[in-house]
């Protein structure tokens, strides 16, 4: 099976899954991490934290993904609106978890997220390696 590079000399499959979407969510730094938290707390509630991190999942799993629906492909825009919703729809205990330090909470959230956005992307579209 032929990989794509992602980052660091990880390899992406030629099939998406959860994984890959989780290498990118690695990345994240503690800071935006934090602003999933402060964003739901906010009146109203503010949803750019989980705007920027669908963003740089969409840039970093793009690269190798297209994302089509009724064979054609999805905008940007659509496929991050759907990511951002994924996002805000975990509860919030996952998502403190990923904002903490701690390693072991932070990893199985990390995965909950992954799958969570990997599962409603292939709810919706149909990705493609390219």
């Amino acid at each position: 099976m032929e990989n794509a590079n992602l980052s660091g000399g990880r390899k992406l499959p030629r099939e998406l899954n959860a994984s890959a979407i989780h290498i990118a969510l690695l990345e994240i730094d503690d800071g935006l991490r934090r602003t999933l938290l402060s964003g739901r707390k906010s009146e109203p509630p503010d949803r750019r934290g989980a705007g920027a991190i669908a963003i740089h999942v969409f840039m970093r799993v793009g690269r190798h993904y297209q994302f089509r629906r009724n064979s054609a492909e999805a905008h940007q825009d659509e496929v991050i609106g759907l990511i951002t919703n994924a996002i805000w729809a975990i509860p919030e205990m996952a998502l403190e978890d990923f904002a903490r330090q701690p390693a072991g909470p932070r990893t199985a959230a990390t995965h909950l997220i992954a799958r969570e956005i990997f599962r409603a992307l292939t709810a919706t579209f149909k990705p493609v390696h390219v």
